[in-house]
């Protein structure tokens, strides 16, 4: 495991799965590996990617995961800041 994110606050989202539906407290990121292979099933190379999983209230890993290959971290990093502005202008409006 590279690291645990827990929601601020205790808060608790929703996690969808292979069991189906389940409470969200966090993040697991997991460091692994994607194997690439050709059309005769030889590995023609291994991909450096971050596993990134829901942890559920039991403070276990659910049943299911997004693989993410390590060059598009920083992109995704740069998007999920715009998003976290979005949160900002909304939570501003609504104190007015």
């Amino acid at each position: 495991m590279i690291a645990e994110v827990l929601w601020k606050n205790g808060k608790r989202t929703d996690a969808l799965g292979r069991n189906g539906q389940s409470i969200c407290t966090g993040i697991e990121l997991m460091e692994t590996e994607l194997n690439e292979w050709d059309d005769y099933g030889k590995r023609i190379k291994t991909l450096p990617i971050v596993e990134i999983s829901p942890l559920n209230s039991r403070s276990g890993v659910t049943r299911c995961h997004i693989d993410i290959p390590i060059e598009s971290i920083p992109e995704i990093v740069e998007q999920l800041q715009k998003v976290s502005q979005i949160e900002k202008f909304f939570v501003e409006k609504g104190e007015e």
